[in-house]
């Protein structure tokens, strides 16, 4: 095959290169036009419950040997209350790994508080955490609550934001209905 020959067979051939490459481009857009609208819903789903933090703000008094009773800060940067709030105080040397157990240790300790509806804002609940200790063991803060879209979120002590039912493990666990709120303040 000569030079020519190749140009010819490439001229005769060329609506079939070009029909293949257009198949080819309509698929690869196809994936990733799929991808951007994946990734875009997450974004979605997750948009209030990422606008939802705890933090410890301050140890008023301690109330026994075990435990102190804190003053909780709750913000919701989000334009909507987020419902069934748990707020569950926990060593940050406790693992994430094993929730049930996590909700029965804190259940036992009497480290969980519950607040019915959490409206947009910062606010704030006291509660019992847990005591400090050696070995820079100190009271971080777990919370579990249900956005406006009726999903269930966990946000652990690092941050870390879950997709994941929580309620019947806490009921599980020992803490049942009917809940007593913890009232908020502002």
């Amino acid at each position: 095959m000569n030079f020519l020959d190749f140009w010819r067979f490439i001229l005769e051939h060329m609506p079939l290169i070009v029909a293949f490459f257009s198949v080819w481009n309509v698929i690869t857009n196809t994936k990733q036009i799929h991808n951007l609208n994946k990734q875009n819903q997450v974004a979605n789903t997750r948009k209030q419950a990422s606008k939802i933090a705890a933090w410890i703000e301050s140890y008023p008094n301690p109330t026994t040997s075990e435990s102190f009773i804190a003053r909780i800060c709750l913000s919701n940067a989000s334009d909507t209350p987020v419902y069934n709030l748990f707020v569950i105080s926990v060593l940050n040397t406790e693992s994430m790994q094993e929730l049930p157990k996590i909700y029965q240790l804190a259940v036992s300790r009497g480290n969980v508080a519950h607040v019915e509806l959490l409206p947009p804002n910062k606010h704030s609940i006291t509660m019992n955490v847990p005591m400090n200790g050696m070995g820079n063991k100190h009271a971080v803060i777990l919370l579990c609550f249900t956005d406006s879209n009726e999903s269930q979120w966990i946000r652990t002590p690092n941050g870390t934001l879950m997709n994941s039912k929580y309620i019947t493990p806490i009921a599980h666990a020992g803490f049942t209905l009917p809940y007593t709120d913890t009232p908020i303040e502002k």
